[in-house]
């Protein structure tokens, strides 16, 4: 399963995405809006996830993109706002359509991401 992560912070990127290759997945990372929306296309993953604030945008508006492009990938978000605001995001996400995987508040507990990245992984394995 292919695996594609945003976020701008280079120390959780690297913890992510050791996570979710322990789990199994092809990873590709990218810390800019420009540079997920090309990894996206070329790389057409299985599994997103998205920071909310990001250097030079914000995961809403890539929320927005995926939607606009049907993205039938898993989204989870993984971001340090509060839990509304993770919550309003996955709401929205849901609204336009997107397969919300859930919400991961930062400083996030790497158990709880690799618990959430393997029932992925299984459920993928059973559809």
């Amino acid at each position: 399963m292919r695996f594609l992560l945003v976020d701008d912070d280079p120390h959780i990127g690297l913890a992510i995405r050791h996570v979710a290759e322990g789990c199994g997945f092809d990873v590709r990372t990218t810390n800019r809006v420009n540079g997920f929306k090309a990894a996206y296309k070329e790389f057409r993953p299985d599994v997103v996830t998205l920071d909310l604030g990001i250097a030079d945008g914000d995961g809403i508006e890539l929320l927005r993109y995926l939607a606009d492009d049907g993205c039938l990938a898993q989204i989870l978000i993984v971001s340090g706002f509060d839990a509304r605001v993770l919550d309003a995001a996955k709401r929205l996400g849901e609204a336009r359509g997107l397969k919300m995987a859930g919400t991961i508040a930062k400083p996030m507990r790497l158990a709880q991401l690799r618990s959430v990245l393997s029932q992925l992984r299984q459920d993928a394995s059973h559809a």
